[in-house]
């Protein structure tokens, strides 16, 4: 198991923020979650089209159309997603398509909403260094015409980065890079540009993971240990050889 961040061990303990400054006097337990480092990390670009018809020669073009368009962005630039050649970025796509709820002055010409929502993955590689894949980010933002701040109407660059006949572009959005945390049951992906680290977090002994938030067990319920997938009974405090680490574990919740 990776080191846990947050638990006071035999040889002292260890802090999610060693530089950040703290008085001895004042030490508390560190308020933060257990972690792993993920094999791969992802980020997602969603591009927003007003269409005619989600059906039919027009919407399959359109998926074609937008697929191949982002293959041929990463292809011109390996390092579009952070991948290299050794470790390239792999992209996957859905569609989703809804009535237009959007723009209603265009509903009739364009009844319906569509969105491309691609995900591209690449393997981690902690030893490159954050700024790598912050840069990598800016520079996936930066290819997809998207700009700091919130942008209402699509930009020049935009519309001449992601053109599809016959429809009207309304939106383009990159997310941040987060973990990718199928290789750690019960952990949380972190992302980048939130939490400035890239992480799968799990949750403290006596806590689990609840639709992404740690939960506290219930009174006289406890995991020996983090990544816990759920709560068990305490044994009885006979059993127990331990005491003082069995009392915080079943009965005291920070």
């Amino acid at each position: 198991m990776d080191l846990a961040l947050n638990a006071p061990g035999k040889s002292g303990i260890f802090f999610c923020d060693a530089l950040a400054p703290f008085e001895l006097q004042t030490l508390q337990k560190p308020k933060c979650n257990p972690r792993r480092v993920p094999a791969r990390i992802q980020l997602g670009v969603t591009l927003g089209y007003l269409v005619h018809a989600c059906a039919g020669q027009g919407w399959d073009d359109f998926k074609s159309y937008t697929w191949n368009q982002l293959k041929l962005q990463l292809a011109s630039a390996p390092e579009f997603c952070g991948g290299s050649a050794d470790n390239p970025c792999v992209p996957t796509v859905r569609f989703v398509c809804r009535e237009n709820q959007a723009v209603p002055s265009l509903r009739r010409s364009f009844p319906q909403h569509a969105e491309a929502l691609f995900t591209l993955s690449t393997g981690f590689s902690p030893e490159l260094g954050l700024e790598h894949y912050a840069h990598a980010g800016r520079e996936t933002r930066r290819r997809a015409g998207v700009h700091e701040g919130d942008v209402e109407v699509p930009t020049l660059t935009q519309k001449a980065t992601w053109p599809v006949n016959d429809t009207e572009l309304v939106y383009v959005d990159v997310s941040s890079w987060a973990g990718v945390c199928d290789d750690h049951p019960n952990t949380l992906g972190t992302k980048l540009d939130v939490s400035e680290e890239l992480t799968c977090r799990g949750c403290s002994p006596s806590f689990t993971l609840n639709n992404g938030a740690c939960e506290p067990c219930g009174y006289n319920m406890y995991t020996p240990g983090p990544f816990a997938a759920w709560c068990t009974r305490c044994p009885p405090e006979a059993a127990w050889e331990d005491r003082i680490k069995m009392i915080e574990l079943c009965y005291i919740r920070r």
